[in-house]
């Protein structure tokens, strides 16, 4: 999966409840979300699929107590229907 990263967009840093931290993309109210998901197959090989999708779920956590999450956000789309893949493919969204 690759988001496409207008220069000067900004990252923020977050926090995991290991006491990890990873960097994420901000998105603010108005702007498109846009990408591509890549599938990779090793060569000669077939995958079998029940359907391909993108899901952007946008979620408030909690860091101290993990019951307490907020879902403000759940947006799919269906890249491609349940079939085959037998070569490399890449979808825009």
């Amino acid at each position: 999966m690759k988001l496409v990263k207008p220069e000067g967009r900004k990252a923020a840093t977050i926090k995991t409840r290991d006491q990890g931290t990873w960097k994420g993309i901000v998105f603010q109210d108005g702007e498109d979300v846009k990408g591509q998901a890549i599938v990779n197959l090793t060569k000669g090989k077939r995958l079998d699929h029940l359907g391909i999708r993108v899901e952007l779920i946008g979620v408030i956590e909690n860091l101290y107590d993990a019951k307490q999450n907020a879902v403000f956000l759940q947006l799919v789309r269906d890249l491609e229907p349940p079939g085959a893949l037998n070569d490399n493919v890449s979808y825009d969204f």
